[in-house]
């Protein structure tokens, strides 16, 4: 009987010990999720976008941070990017973004953030 019942006191201090535990702090990181449409709002798989860090990189077509294509639904997902504003250049054959959503706003940390480019 004494042994039942020590069997049991353990048994059940584990379970609270496992239940008060804390669980690992999970870090995500900074994602920027890019969807590009055609002006019918059809996705456009194959497009070349890049990221710049500013407005002057942009502008000048230098210093590109990041570069990706999009996929069969339009899509291109970017991460480990820092809480900020970004500029994007996105293409493909004679579309472009040119003038047109080219700033995004900074970036919420640890969230996936999204945007839409819309190419004519």
């Amino acid at each position: 009987m004494k042994k039942h019942s020590i069997l049991v006191l353990t048994g059940l201090s584990l379970i609270f010990l496992l239940s008060t535990a804390s669980a690992p702090i999970q870090v995500l990181k900074t994602k920027l999720h890019v969807t590009v449409v055609d002006d019918l709002g059809n996705p456009v798989e194959g497009a070349s976008i890049t990221i710049f860090s500013s407005a002057k990189d942009y502008e000048n077509n230098s210093n590109k941070l990041i570069e990706g294509k999009s996929n069969k639904k339009g899509i291109y997902k970017f991460k480990g990017l820092e809480t900020k504003p970004y500029f994007l250049d996105v293409r493909k054959d004679k579309l472009k973004n040119d003038g047109e959503g080219v700033q995004t706003g900074s970036l919420a940390k640890g969230k996936i953030n999204k945007v839409i480019v819309v190419l004519r």
